[in-house]
């Protein structure tokens, strides 16, 4: 658990936020001014509101993202729950899965902690979401050349209709480059 979770866990255990039987996080709390030399105050409001309504742009789960003490708090919103709801913490080395794979669905029967390997194995297996492992060819997001262009380099190159320098200044590559695909040391997968 993170210093922005401890925080957060607080303002739970003050009232400032709360959570649902759905698993969605609510505010009680606004706060007003704190801009540069001046001072903030808080008052409760008469209507909570949503506070996990942001979602990462990197990972698309929900996020908490309360101001405290000055600073932003960026909390995930399913630890949070998953914490308040067993009221434990969440053990070293292990992490909070979805198991409807559903990441915006807090509900606390649809959360579970389980180990890195376990959350890995629940998306190949349950969800069918391929891992972050080795994707090879243009499946890799880092690829410069697609599929087709290897197998021309490739034919080409057994032809003898260019050189591997010719071959490399056609398709934008490092001589070594196409080297490596027509002595088959990379792009091994395709025939």
């Amino acid at each position: 658990m993170n210093e922005s979770e401890c925080m957060v866990l607080a303002m739970v255990a003050m009232g400032w936020l709360s959570i649902d039987n759905q698993g969605q996080v609510w505010t009680h709390v606004r706060w007003n001014g704190g801009r540069k030399g001046g001072t903030s105050s808080m008052r409760m409001m008469q209507t909570p509101t949503r506070a996990d309504t942001g979602r990462s742009a990197k990972d698309g789960y929900l996020r908490v993202q309360p101001h405290f003490q000055g600073k932003r708090r960026i909390v995930a919103a399913h630890r949070i729950v998953w914490m308040i709801v067993n009221r434990r913490m969440i053990p070293d080395g292990l992490e909070v899965n979805h198991k409807n794979g559903k990441k915006w669905d807090n509900r606390p029967e649809n959360l579970e902690v389980v180990t890195r390997a376990q959350n890995c194995l629940h998306a190949g297996r349950v969800l069918g979401v391929l891992g972050k492992g080795p994707q090879k060819g243009e499946r890799n997001p880092g690829a410069k050349l697609k599929d087709d262009a290897v197998r021309e380099i490739r034919r080409l190159w057994a032809c003898r209709a260019m050189t591997q320098q010719g071959l490399a200044d056609l398709f934008g590559l490092a001589q070594t480059t196409v080297s490596n695909i027509c002595l088959r040391q990379t792009w091994k997968h395709l025939e």
